[in-house]
């Protein structure tokens, strides 16, 4: 297997309200944002991603891929959680899990539970398919589904159909099937979480990351005074 092949395992977001308000040692350790005075972000959530960000974009030096997985998964993934609430992200992941135990015991027989997909299919390269899912294709060979992994506004399982590495890791293109619950709007949900941004609060605990969130999110999500 070429080395680019072999990705970290990826991990959904925990969820947890907390006061904002309370001391930063109230956080987990580790923790480096808070979104919306409820959902932290540890330094280490954005690790996962990097392999997959850095086979798209190979000359970026970490710092870069870091503001890269940040902003493209991880923080708007904790932006659609403020907005859904706690409730209904934890909806949509104990389906998906559910789907997942009925996939492997071969009782799945389609939708478990209302804002599922029901199945889908998708093909192409990580800008067709959506960087996350195209990060756990990379784990997959044809006729394998994934775990249970989460994506912004829904938590998703996909099954490789087919897959052609390319020459280069950017060319690899897969061909999915996806079954994915959503805990935002399927059709509206991006756009709620691109709003979002001007209304959920940004709290940077760790003053490293004040050079790692980029400026403008930095403005619309309240972390300087006006």
């Amino acid at each position: 297997m070429r080395p680019w092949l072999v990705l970290a395992a990826l991990v959904p977001l925990a969820c947890g309200p907390s006061d904002s308000s309370a001391p930063s040692s109230r956080w987990p350790a580790g923790t480096a944002l808070v979104v919306g005075d409820q959902i932290p972000i540890r330094a280490d959530e954005v690790d996962p991603y990097l392999p997959a960000v850095a086979l798209i974009e190979p000359r970026y030096v970490e710092k870069q891929l870091v503001r890269l997985a940040l902003t493209n998964i991880v923080l708007p993934r904790a932006v659609g959680r403020v907005l859904a609430g706690p409730a209904a992200c934890e909806r949509a992941e104990r389906a998906a899990r559910e789907a997942r135990v009925a996939i492997d015991d071969g009782s799945w027989t389609g939708p478990a539970a209302p804002g599922s997909s029901g199945g889908s299919s998708i093909a192409g390269s990580f800008s067709e398919i959506g960087l996350v899912r195209w990060a756990h294709a990379f784990e997959l060979q044809p006729g394998e589904w994934s775990p249970v992994f989460e994506e912004v506004g829904a938590f998703s399982i996909i099954r490789c159909v087919r897959r052609n590495d390319g020459r280069l890791p950017i060319q690899t293109e897969f061909e999915l099937e996806v079954i994915s619950f959503f805990y935002l709007p399927e059709d509206k949900g991006l756009v709620m979480v691109e709003e979002g941004y001007d209304r959920v609060k940004l709290d940077i605990l760790d003053p490293e990351w004040r050079t790692i969130v980029p400026e403008l999110l930095q403005y619309r999500m309240g972390v300087h005074s006006p």
